[in-house]
């Protein structure tokens, strides 16, 4: 079995953004630290325009998804979602999995 999550490396420790489900006690692990550098978008022909652009349009994607997550979320009875399912709140989608 293979399971991938992402975490972050502090204070000689690794936080998981989330718990791996159904992994049992012991499990083996390989951790792969990542290098985090910044991105040269000019090199990658995105002018500054563009990318004030792209922030913008990430900014309103971002701002609905948190509301979709808040409204779609644990056992919000009011959230359409049903594990495996689909459904849509407003104009975000839930495509929650079966837990």
């Amino acid at each position: 079995m293979l399971k991938t999550i992402e975490g972050i490396y502090r204070d000689g420790r690794i936080e998981l953004s989330e718990l791996p489900g159904n992994v049992p006690e012991d499990t083996r692990v390989i951790v792969t630290f990542l290098e985090t550098r910044d991105i040269d978008l000019r090199e990658r022909g995105i002018s500054e325009g563009q990318a004030a652009e792209l922030r913008t349009q990430l900014g309103e994607f971002a701002e609905e998804w948190s509301r979709f997550h808040n409204v779609c979320s644990g056992s919000n009875s009011s959230c359409m979602c049903a594990p495996g399912g689909i459904a849509k709140v407003g104009n975000a989608f839930c495509n929650r999995l079966a837990a």
